[in-house]
């Protein structure tokens, strides 16, 4: 099987996020990203693995309802 090699900009519009946030990612280790001859590209197969289903009570803290 190849690998299917996705610039930043399409990977923010698979996510429907901005490019900033696949910057932020990438910076922080959430989204691995390959560099060749200076030009930076994500593995479709590494975006797709981001994706959790996600389960009553589950959220993110920074996602969680403010007390009140």
């Amino acid at each position: 099987m190849r690998t299917e090699w996705l610039t930043r900009d399409q990977v923010a519009e698979l996510l429907q996020v901005s490019e900033s946030t696949v910057r932020r990612w990438t910076s922080q280790g959430v989204l691995p990203a390959y560099r060749f001859a200076g030009v930076v590209r994500y593995r479709r197969d590494d975006v797709e693995a981001m994706a959790r289903p996600v389960r009553p009570g589950s959220a993110p803290p920074d996602q969680a309802k403010p007390p009140g």
